[in-house]
């Protein structure tokens, strides 16, 4: 759903100046009448401290907003600002998914592990324990059913220690997944809590800097 939010808003060349949404029952309202610019840069992210325009902003705040909806709340959300910004919902052919013969394809190299990751991204602890079960369990027997192999790794959506819970972890380990990873920094050890393994954050850097970015997790 970020990449339609970047899509809806960081890349038209023309968009409103003005935009009222209604998020989760309450009304929020945005003026972005001063530096109203579309984003060419790809140094600029959600987590970057500084904004290139007045869209960033927007994105940010939209960003906070939609991340603990549920899937189908949250898509009413980009059904608007596409209606409000006279944009289409289609999706970039360079930010699609894996259609179901590349999934296959990608599954039968011995380089590459599937695992679940939730039916739609939803924040798990946001969700009562029978949605998480049905979009852990789902995710689980969805992917087995496509690859017809059995799936024993999972991933939480987002996965700080906020996104999921002591129901994501029971529904996990019931579900017999022998590796959970999270997303915040650590290492695996042998006492590592399987359902709970840390993982270093890899963005888009160049050799240089991913070499160098290694060197530091090995370190550290």
């Amino acid at each position: 759903w970020w990449d339609s939010l970047e899509r809806l808003i960081l890349i038209p060349k023309e968009f409103p100046s003005e935009i009222e949404l209604q998020v989760n029952g309450k009304t929020h309202s945005w003026n972005m009448s001063s530096n109203n610019t579309r984003i060419n840069s790809t140094d600029w992210n959600v987590l970057s401290e500084y904004e290139l325009s007045s869209r960033c902003q927007f994105y940010k705040d939209l960003h906070i907003l939609l991340k603990p909806l549920s899937n189908k709340e949250r898509s009413k959300v980009l059904t608007a600002i596409a209606n409000k910004s006279s944009q289409q919902e289609k999706v970039r052919s360079s930010h699609r998914t894996l259609s179901r013969d590349e999934l296959v394809s990608m599954a039968s190299s011995d380089c590459v592990t599937i695992g679940a990751h939730t039916r739609s991204h939803s924040q798990l602890s946001n969700l009562n324990i029978l949605d998480q079960k049905d979009e852990i369990i789902t995710s689980k027997e969805t992917i087995e059913k496509w690859l017809k192999q059995p799936v024993s790794v999972f991933a939480y959506p987002y996965g700080t220690k906020a996104d999921y819970n002591l129901h994501s972890i029971s529904i996990c380990r019931k579900a017999k997944f022998l590796k959970v990873a999270s997303n915040y920094p650590g290492q695996l050890h042998s006492w590592t809590n399987p359902m709970k393994i840390p993982r270093q954050i890899v963005r888009n850097w160049d050799l240089g800097e991913f070499q160098n970015k290694l060197n530091s997790f090995i370190n550290n």
